[in-house]
């Protein structure tokens, strides 16, 4: 299923589609192609801040 939310992209103003492909959700700007992740996959992936003291 295609989310679209119209005049949304902070970059153009143009209207952007939510997807999911096989590294997550994003959403993408249909005019400009501006690509902007989903928090929850930027959560997932962060680097914990004791592991990075201790490197």
């Amino acid at each position: 299923m295609m989310t679209l939310y119209l005049k949304a992209c902070p970059r153009c103003r143009g209207d952007i589609q939510l997807d999911t492909d096989q590294y997550g959700r994003y959403m993408e700007c249909l005019q400009c192609g501006f690509l902007i992740r989903s928090k929850a996959e930027d959560k997932r992936n962060a680097v914990m801040p004791s592991a990075r003291r201790a490197a």
